[in-house]
């Protein structure tokens, strides 16, 4: 029995849902990378709860610290393209300084 043939007996809605699933499974497995270690990420404490943090408009999720674990939490991104970490911007302004000396 060939793995096409195997295929044949779910539907396309299926093979989907299976795909996603998998999909989320992984991303639980990954490390997230929170959003304050983000340049783009401008913070405003006294704004409305409708404020976005995040200066490029993405829509974040927030992770909720379980038990005491209160290092490991807040705004995240699973993917940004736009990411760019604060000490990574310091590392090239570094460099940029000496290369002008």
């Amino acid at each position: 029995m060939s793995a096409e043939s195997n295929l044949k007996q779910f539907s396309t809605d299926d093979l989907l849902a299976e795909i996603v699933r998998r999909r989320n499974a992984e991303q639980l497995d990954s490390p997230v990378q929170f959003c304050e270690s983000c340049t783009n990420f401008v913070p405003d404490p006294k704004s409305p709860d409708t404020y976005n943090p995040c200066s490029k408009g993405h829509k974040m999720q927030f992770k909720i610290p379980e038990g005491y674990d209160f290092d490991n939490y807040g705004f995240y991104r699973r993917v940004c393209a736009d990411r760019a970490h604060l000490v990574d911007v310091a590392a090239i302004a570094t460099k940029k300084q000496h290369k002008a000396r």
